[in-house]
């Protein structure tokens, strides 16, 4: 199967026209939905075609866009990029289908904006996904910033406008971090492609303003990954529709933030810089103290919604944690089979979270919109009358813990081998 540039350009812009489309058929309430399943489908059928390049000697790319010197627009299909497109693809068919049947079920008002917003989300998702440059990811991180502003404040209550004002705040900050970072190396003189291993033009640049650059850019994308102490937005943001939080924590926007950490460390500096600048222990204690605190947070919560925004908080941070610890081999022990083991753990726990945590969402949703209960402390005997959606809860929940022989065992599995493999 022949993988072509155009393909990765219609990946991005067929969510951009299903929002299109949604507005257009906004009176049509059949229409506007299909609209947006079609889109979804058809991007998730772009990106499952285009998985040829993730083995290829050399993925795809597209022509790049030049928008200033030194600063272009551009996509590859590689490994990483389309895990995540595909990934998210396929769960925004899911949470189509879902959020059907929850916004009818509820009769949520302004419907064409919700499916509107999510379209153009999933796009800039999509373009966050495929970017082949730290410029491209930024641009198409603020899109996704905007996009997903009116899903957080949806419901339009003095609540839900704080939680999107308090959204957009963060989000920003973190953009113009991300910026920060982008002028820093820039004025350096370095390119910001994406090259697996690191850039090479990152060992030439001083070593403090190598480490300012990746502390800009760590810290802006710190926030969308909701690492302590800059989650302070995602709590906040669970007074949205119960759709809207399974795409922040499982499709969109904090798994964004996740995943520009990946590019940052494996592909933008790469392990061997980010070891030689004393940086690595960093993002270990950033990602440790974020796990042990989300947890802790979790456990104190009543509001079921807000005990999975403490949980995702927590479980994100071992993917970072996967990230830091592929290493350079020999560099503290670590062997060649451990860097290997823990990208393994990294991308399963990717794939974990976005699936474990979408399902227990949706069945958040689910009995709020059976029962109306909204509290763990309400939901005495709720296994017995919803078994279904409990008995897939329960599931999720040990995929969640590690157990085995949930995918999210097999995770934890391999980030202990990849800590724990020594030459």
């Amino acid at each position: 199967m022949d993988v072509y540039p155009w393909m990765l350009v219609c990946i991005v812009l067929i969510p951009l026209a299903g929002t299109g489309l949604v507005m257009l058929f906004g009176n049509r309430p059949d229409a506007r939905e299909a609209c947006s399943l079609i889109a979804a489908v058809l991007t998730f059928l772009l990106c499952a075609l285009a998985l040829p390049s993730a083995f290829a000697v050399q993925p795809i790319s597209t022509p790049a866009l030049r928008i200033l010197p030194g600063l272009d627009i551009r996509f590859t299909a590689d490994a990483l990029g389309l895990l995540f497109a595909t990934l998210a693809a396929a769960l925004w068919i899911i949470t189509t289908v879902y959020s059907i049947g929850y916004m009818r079920g509820l009769q949520e008002h302004a419907q064409t904006r919700y499916y509107a917003s999510f379209a153009l989300t999933i796009g800039a998702v999509m373009g966050v996904a495929l970017s082949s440059n730290i410029f491209s990811l930024f641009v198409f991180y603020e899109v996704l910033a905007i996009a997903a502003y009116p899903l957080v404040a949806h419901k339009e209550t003095p609540e839900a406008l704080a939680a999107g004002k308090k959204y957009l705040v963060y989000t920003q900050f973190g953009g113009v971090s991300i910026l920060a970072g982008i002028m820093a190396l820039l004025a350096m003189g370095t390119t910001l492609d994406f090259i697996p291993g690191g850039n090479p033009g990152i060992a030439a640049i001083a070593p403090a303003f190598a480490r300012l650059a990746f502390l800009l850019l760590f810290a802006g994308m710190g926030v969308k990954a909701a690492l302590v102490p800059l989650h302070g937005w995602l709590p906040s943001a669970m007074v949205a529709p119960t759709p809207v939080s399974g795409l922040l924590h499982a499709v969109a926007v904090v798994n964004t933030g996740v995943f520009g950490i990946l590019r940052l460390m494996w592909y933008l500096f790469g392990p061997e810089q980010v070891t030689d600048l004393g940086l690595r222990n960093l993002v270990i204690a950033a990602a440790v103290i974020t796990i042990v605190v989300g947890a802790l947070l979790a456990l104190r919560q009543d509001e079921f919604k807000l005990r999975l925004a403490y949980s995702t908080i927590s479980q994100l941070s071992y993917m970072i944690l996967g990230a830091a610890v592929f290493l350079p081999s020999g560099v503290f022990g670590v062997s060649d089979a451990g860097r290997a083991f823990a990208v393994i753990g990294a991308t399963c726990a990717f794939t974990a979270h976005a699936l474990g945590k979408l399902t227990m969402f949706f069945v958040a949703g689910a009995v709020a919109v059976e029962t109306g209960k909204t509290k763990i402390s309400e939901l005495d005997g709720i296994g017995r009358k919803m078994p279904w959606e409990f008995g897939a809860f329960t599931l999720a929940a040990l995929s969640m813990a590690g157990l085995p022989p949930m995918i999210g065992f097999v995770s934890k599995w391999y980030l202990a081998l990849g800590v724990g493999t020594t030459d």
